[in-house]
């Protein structure tokens, strides 16, 4: 059930993008494991960790974050708190963070189209 909210972490034990050319199939899977862990072991119901109370939020997070840049139905497929894990992530990688809302959202569409 958690597994739905995610694209690359499937229960290995082991990264398998570990030897990927492409290192963010690598950071995503790690980023999404330690997500899927803490949801499993802290919430333990996932509808507990609904999409409903961020709907009211939905027009501030897309200014914030950048995620009006994402495509729709991509967005539908990642858990919003799980976007505000890789905004965080992304984030890191930028000297201003009101640089990187649109390069977020075509780093989210890219790898979770």
């Amino acid at each position: 059930m958690y597994i739905k909210y995610i694209k690359y972490y499937k229960g290995e034990k082991t990264n398998p993008y570990a030897n990927d050319e492409d290192k963010n199939k690598t950071a995503l899977w790690e980023y999404e494991r330690q997500f899927y862990h803490y949801v499993k072991d802290s919430i333990k119901d996932i509808e507990a960790f609904s999409l409903d109370p961020l709907n009211s939020l939905t027009s501030e997070m897309d200014a914030y974050n950048g995620t009006k840049y994402i495509n729709p139905d991509v967005k539908a497929k990642i858990h919003p708190h799980f976007l505000g894990v890789l905004f965080n992530r992304y984030g890191k990688t930028s000297y201003s963070l009101s640089e990187i809302p649109k390069p977020f959202g075509e780093f989210v569409n890219k790898y979770y189209k």
